[in-house]
């Protein structure tokens, strides 16, 4: 059988299949084309039905976020966010505060009787941008006048004083010792606006912790008033002496 017979035959087979079949292939692409047209017109409506399906969840989400933080705003005693803000800016400034060290350094002097002779502060850089993801230091060497016992309690009232600080070396002599101390300071981090987040109130731990820290030794901020119980626990003072102090 050549090609030409054999091409023939499909032919023929094709014809018997249209002959036997015609009737039911003009439906058949009519529902092809009618399921493609709607698939085309219907399912981006769809789509767009989930989307704004989504983003009203996401708005009705938003809408309880805000409610609850106008609740919880509401239920808070600003006296009381006041000062504990207060006493948590003067633990941890957010800058380099050098006139918070100098009150530190004559409290202490104040309260121990010791003298301080010479002293070498390490300013850093004051205009490069701060790291706000870790807590920063800056670095006070002090020379103290005073028998050992003297600079043991210096040692441990600047540890009892606001802004947090810490010692980092000591060297003994006869009559004078020698200190380190890093005072801390964190600066403020950039916050962005988001409604979808929650408002959380001081947890148990922190207030406790602010509690805590309001027994240390500080100045009181300018306009803040003295500090009422149960809010916080009472703020002590620093007193005055007539010795001559160079942190005056």
């Amino acid at each position: 059988m050549n090609s030409k017979t054999h091409e023939n035959i499909e032919l023929n087979v094709l014809k018997l299949l249209y002959n036997h079949y015609k009737e039911f292939i003009i439906p058949f692409f009519v529902i092809i084309a009618s399921i493609l047209l709607f698939g085309r017109i219907t399912l981006p409506g769809f789509i767009d039905l989930f989307d704004v399906l989504e983003d009203r969840k996401l708005e009705i989400q938003r809408l309880n976020n805000v409610k609850d933080k106008i609740s919880l705003l509401k239920s808070i005693d600003d006296l009381a966010l006041d000062l504990q803000l207060a006493i948590v800016a003067r633990a941890l400034p957010i800058e380099k505060d050098f006139s918070a060290v100098l009150y530190a350094i004559s409290n202490a002097s104040n309260k121990t009787g010791i003298s301080v002779g010479d002293f070498k502060l390490d300013v850093g850089s004051l205009s490069k941008l701060e790291d706000t993801g870790n807590f920063l230091t800056y670095d006070l060497d002090l020379t103290l006048n005073g028998d050992t016992k003297a600079t043991n309690d210096f040692i441990d009232r600047i540890g009892r004083t606001l802004p947090l600080s810490e010692i980092t070396k000591i060297s003994i002599g006869e009559g004078s010792s020698t200190i380190g101390i890093h005072f801390y300071y964190k600066p403020v981090a950039k916050l962005t606006r988001d409604d979808a987040l929650p408002l959380s109130p001081v947890s148990a731990k922190g207030l406790s912790l602010i509690k805590e820290l309001s027994t240390f030794s500080m100045s009181i901020p300018i306009g803040v008033p003295e500090v009422p119980e149960p809010i916080l626990m009472p703020l002590p003072t620093s007193t005055s002496s007539a010795d001559a102090n160079p942190f005056f």
